[in-house]
């Protein structure tokens, strides 16, 4: 196993780089020493990538997929393990290797990605060069490639320069760090068919650091831990109506009914980002409250042999309602159907492109709309709670 000594000897010309990656808590020591035997092992021209991800993956950290990269047949070998985020006494953040528990709740639980990915093109030309500058004292600034002043006897892609050792370390993170993100893409998409869920890859990955050799730490842009992503946001866009919320504590209301939690419920998922499927949710509430209100329940019925169907709120809007609704609410109740059939006979929208997909405060009006539904009910008929 490499030691803490042989790590530091490698970098030792830039020790803020080695320095910030482990202050961080985005590598540990038993990492970088367990990563920089296994490079070892795989020999040149293998390259470590490593992330964070800010949810847990049900992968054994037994396994290990390979998958290409989408560069001139270059492939990313992946490994995954997991980690718990905490705070110690101090509130400083610390990430802790763990076993998943699969018959518990994963809370504050990350994925560790470890990658090693083949060269490729003229990354791979320089790269033994590269290797011959490596030493117990770090890495000796010094041209690769010295014998390409001339252009016309450049490598095809090579645009005329003479490239240094350091000059390569940033143009090689550049070019393996997309790669490794592209590769990790793929898998997630294809775990997410697999287990049935709908994780994304973030952008941009954090927690992403690299070893070029083994022992040596590198990185495009200071490494960003995940703890801002596995804690649980909510986007407040504006005070809560104090008359309202007066009015409502003086009615005295002790619980909530179905309907009113089906509403808060699909609030809840739009600001989870899932908007178009809480539209649909809210609606579909909606249209049922409305068929409630019918004066003739036979209304949404067919023929006798035919069984009882929801009317859609247009058609209930068309027929008589034990409650009188006012021409603005009917227009809000028409505007949030015709906004939900725009999105179930559409096509899905796109997750990958930036598409005009529905705001989560379009979602929040459809809820006030059903609320204020609710409230004229409620006024009118002088009803408590829905059975």
């Amino acid at each position: 196993m490499w030691t803490e000594e042989e790590i530091a000897s490698r970098n030792h010309e830039q020790p803020q780089i080695l320095k910030a990656v482990l202050a961080s808590g985005c590598a540990t020591l038993d990492l970088l020493s367990l990563a920089s035997e296994e490079l070892d092992a795989l020999g040149p021209p293998h390259i470590g990538c490593f992330a964070m991800l800010p949810f847990p993956l049900a992968v054994s950290p037994k396994d290990e997929f390979s998958i290409p990269t989408g560069r001139d047949g270059a492939v990313a070998k992946f490994r995954f393990n997991h980690f718990t985020a905490t705070t110690n006494a101090d509130h400083g953040i610390q990430y802790q290797p763990c076993t998943l528990d699969y018959e518990a709740e994963c809370r504050g639980i990350g994925t560790q990605v470890v990658g090693y990915i083949t060269l490729w093109g003229r990354h791979l030309r320089y790269y033994p060069h590269y290797l011959s500058c490596l030493s117990g004292n770090g890495l000796e600034k010094r041209n690769l490639n010295k014998s390409l002043w001339d252009k016309k006897r450049a490598p095809v892609g090579f645009e005329g320069y003479a490239i240094n050792s350091h000059r390569y370390e940033d143009e090689l993170n550049a070019a393996i760090v997309p790669a490794f993100a592209f590769a990790l893409s793929v898998f997630i998409d294809n775990y997410n068919v697999s287990a049935l869920f709908n994780f994304s890859c973030p952008k941009p990955l954090p927690g992403v650091f690299t070893m070029l050799a083994p022992g040596r730490v590198s990185y495009c842009h200071r490494p960003q831990t995940p703890f801002a992503s596995m804690l649980q946001t909510c986007s407040i866009t504006r005070p809560a109506n104090t008359e309202m919320l007066s009015a409502a504590l003086r009615f005295g209301r002790r619980q909530f009914d179905r309907y009113q939690y089906q509403l808060l419920a699909m609030q809840r998922l739009a600001r989870d980002g899932e908007v178009e499927l809480a539209v649909v949710g809210c609606v579909t509430a909606i249209e049922w409250f409305l068929n409630s209100l019918l004066v003739d329940s036979s209304a949404a019925l067919g023929s006798s042999a035919r069984k009882p169907r929801t009317l859609s709120i247009n058609e209930c809007l068309k027929k008589p309602l034990k409650a009188h609704l006012s021409l603005e609410l009917q227009e809000r109740l028409r505007s949030a159907a015709n906004f939900r059939n725009s999105l179930v006979h559409g096509k899905p929208p796109s997750r990958k492109e930036i598409t005009p997909l529905p705001s989560a405060e379009t979602n929040s009006e459809i809820v006030r709309t059903g609320f204020a539904l609710y409230r004229e009910a409620q006024v009118q008929l002088r009803i408590g709670l829905v059975d």
